[in-house]
């Protein structure tokens, strides 16, 4: 909690603007409109602000490479955004028996090119229902510093999802209703248990792997890479993507065990 504030605060005197309260293992992904949106919602929310951006970014999603471009061309075009806006979680299961038929061409590029088993973004593909909440928690934000008082960047948080509770709301948002989401990955377990945190088990990977009600084909994340490779080419995209940091793996177990009955841990 001390470091969000200091980070906070080296960041504003930095004159950064734009700061994410994220984890190594969550991932910004853009929300355009998608089948979730039925009917009801198109009527009823043609007006509010994030349903025109949500529209903009609909229509316009291969005119962006970054989250920054995004919110910068949002604030142009339409109006600023929130100082402090929470970004819902989806928390991503380990098990690959989905293969979505637009990512093909990109898993077939980061099976040949690239250490594929350690792309979560691109290898996991099920995740838990945007509702339920026991699995997904609590949302993260992000946050224009130049916009948050001296006071409020003082403060020690009580927590990272709340960082300053002055400007940012309860960290509860639907899906519908935000121009940006979070993808939560559990990952393999050898990435899994390669962070040194004694809350982290096998139990409790087992737990947390087996979420896969929906699954994220219509994200379009998997676009990432192409891009990637396109903006630094293949020889620099693989030194910054190709070392596989799961080979220095914190344990020597196995998980899960041998013989496990994994049918009893479907989750929704």
């Amino acid at each position: 909690k001390g470091f969000v504030t200091a980070c906070s605060e080296l960041m504003k005197k930095r004159r950064v603007r734009w700061v994410v309260y994220t984890d190594n293992d969550e991932f910004i992904v853009l929300n355009p409109f998608s089948k979730d949106d039925d009917e009801a919602y198109h009527s009823l929310y043609s007006n509010n602000a994030t349903y025109l951006m949500r529209k903009f970014l609909t229509y316009n999603m291969s005119g962006f490479n970054t989250v920054l471009d995004v919110i910068n061309e949002i604030e142009r075009v339409i109006e600023p955004i929130p100082s402090c806006t929470v970004m819902p979680r989806l928390r991503f299961g380990a098990t690959e028996k989905v293969s979505c038929t637009k990512a093909k061409d990109v898993d077939h590029l980061a099976k040949t090119n690239y250490d594929y088993p350690s792309m979560s973004t691109l290898r996991y593909k099920q995740h838990a229902g945007k509702a339920n909440f026991e699995a997904n928690k609590y949302g993260k934000v992000f946050v224009d510093l130049s916009r948050i008082s001296n006071d409020s960047l003082a403060k020690i948080p009580k927590n990272v999802h709340r960082p300053f509770k002055t400007e940012c709301p309860f960290a509860v948002k639907w899906f519908h209703d935000v121009l940006f989401s979070i993808n939560h990955y559990t990952a393999s377990w050898e990435r899994y248990i390669h962070r040194l945190d004694g809350r982290r088990s096998c139990e409790k990977w087992i737990d947390l792997a087996y979420f896969d009600k929906e699954n994220s084909c219509d994200q379009l994340i998997h676009h990432w890479l192409p891009q990637f490779e396109s903006m630094f080419g293949r020889e620099k995209a693989q030194y910054l993507l190709g070392v596989d940091q799961t080979k220095q793996a914190a344990s020597n177990e196995t998980c899960p065990p041998e013989g496990y009955n994994f049918k009893k841990h479907r989750r929704k």
